[in-house]
């Protein structure tokens, strides 16, 4: 394996271009927090060198992250589509967003749609902004959001597929349609992401489990990344020193008082 820090360097410059739309920092450069930069590096950065039979591409095509409710999540997600929009290496790129409802859906989708707006004039001429779509000049891109009916996505090349509070899907319908939708896509990532939600069991769950077995060497998948931001079993959760574990954007998207 290389790791590619010019990779990861791009994104993170690529998401100082922007500006926080919301909160206290509203106005403010984006400054990535630690565990965004974590995530990012992991996913953009690792490649097969040319002793592997995929030499060349990326590692990881699929991801998921696990983090409580209020911790940047669809600010996350957005820069991901919008960086796969401008610099994927497949032509006409395709992302898409899926949750059970479209409101659900459509929240990575507004908040890219934002985010465009308070980017510098540069940066925003490469994007047409729609209503339901937007669109990158260079590359085509095409970002849409998508609700519960796969078969809307069903057959479609796919770039990058963001499965949005995942807990809150009946199934992995959803997911397996984006998956379905990598085969002749170089570099496609499908990028799940949820709080954890009520249910204990499901789709939600069910990749988390897969996550901590591959974290743990239980099973050798090489080609999935997954972090879960969450107390250890035998922390107090009362006691504050433990809360950034669950929420490491502690102190800045949460409120150590909400």
């Amino acid at each position: 394996l290389d790791f590619r820090k010019d990779e990861v360097d791009d994104v993170i410059r690529f998401a100082g271009r922007f500006r926080h739309t919301k909160g206290k920092m509203q106005g403010k450069k984006i400054e990535l927090l630690m565990w965004m930069i974590f995530v990012l590096a992991n996913v953009f950065g690792w490649y097969f060198n040319d002793k592997h039979e995929r030499s060349g591409e990326r590692r990881f095509t699929k991801a998921f992250t696990l983090v409580a409710r209020g911790n940047a999540k669809s600010f996350l997600c957005s820069i991901v589509a919008l960086y796969t929009m401008m610099f994927s290496p497949n032509g006409n790129p395709s992302c898409y967003s899926v949750a059970r409802n479209a409101a659900q859906a459509g929240i990575v989708f507004k908040d890219a749609k934002t985010m465009i707006k308070s980017a510098d004039s540069l940066l925003r001429q490469k994007f047409n902004v729609m209503a339901h779509k937007l669109q990158s000049w260079g590359l085509n891109g095409l970002f849409e959001p998508m609700a519960a009916d796969s078969q809307s996505i069903d057959g479609l090349r796919v770039a990058l597929g963001i499965c949005d509070e995942l807990h809150a899907h009946h199934n992995a319908e959803l997911m397996n349609t984006l998956i379905s939708g990598i085969s002749a896509t170089t570099n496609p990532l499908i990028f799940s992401i949820s709080t954890a939600g009520i249910q204990l069991d499901g789709v939600c769950i069910h990749e988390r489990n897969h996550v901590r077995d591959i974290n743990s060497n239980l099973e050798k998948v090489d080609n999935y990344f997954g972090i879960e931001f969450a107390i250890d079993e035998k922390d107090n959760w009362e006691d504050e020193k433990n809360w950034p574990k669950a929420n490491p954007s502690l102190g800045y998207a949460v409120n150590i008082h909400s």
